[in-house]
């Protein structure tokens, strides 16, 4: 496992002045946005190793670690959900609105794994196998690749800016006004792509 991956450390940055439900939420997605980096790389070094592994353990491992990824989506598409309750602001209304539909794919995952003995109740050889980039179960696709976490990192360097950007005089910006500024980009993640396809 790579333990130096570059994660995210902006809301440490927002801790002074922020009210404290944002700061909580902003903190906790945050968590949960570097909790899926690491664990799109803990499943892609487990298909890498599954790749010439001749034993089960390495899959096994993977169900569980494509488990929590999952989660991840879906506890950050919550907190996402939490700040626009907290923090009234239609940027992030209309980011949310937005991100919304693209975080089913990953819930519709989690939801399957969450009921996994369900699933096996119906079809007992229906436990999920990875091929490529994409997660097959019960006769669904769903991505696994860098690109697709790109679209949470996205979203929550989006969030970031919303927050942290104002003018001068400390006032936020309107809509209007955010859609003509360039966001300074904040780092970005990026996993080396997988050996197997």
């Amino acid at each position: 496992m790579n333990v130096d991956l570059p994660i995210y450390r902006e809301a440490y940055k927002q801790f002074q002045g922020a009210p404290r439900e944002v700061w909580s939420a902003l903190w906790l997605l945050e968590r949960y946005v570097n909790a899926a980096i690491s664990q799109l790389d803990r499943v892609r070094e487990a298909i890498d190793t599954a790749w010439n592994y001749s034993g089960t353990w390495s899959l096994d491992q993977l169900l569980v670690d494509l488990h929590f990824y999952f989660i991840c989506w879906d506890k950050a598409q919550n907190l996402l959900g939490r700040l626009v309750t907290v923090h009234a602001d239609p940027r992030l209304e209309h980011l949310w609105s937005a991100f919304k539909p693209v975080c089913k794919p990953f819930n519709d995952a989690r939801n399957h794994l969450e009921h996994i003995d369900e699933r096996l109740a119906c079809n007992p050889d229906q436990t999920g196998h990875i091929q490529g980039d994409t997660f097959l179960f019960a006769g669904e696709k769903f991505d696994v690749s860098p690109s697709g976490l790109k679209l949470l990192t996205d979203m929550y360097e989006e969030v970031v800016n919303i927050l942290t950007i104002v003018k001068s005089s400390g006032e936020s910006f309107t809509p209007e006004e955010w859609a003509a500024l360039r966001n300074p980009p904040l780092q970005r993640v990026t996993l080396a792509p997988s050996k197997r396809r």
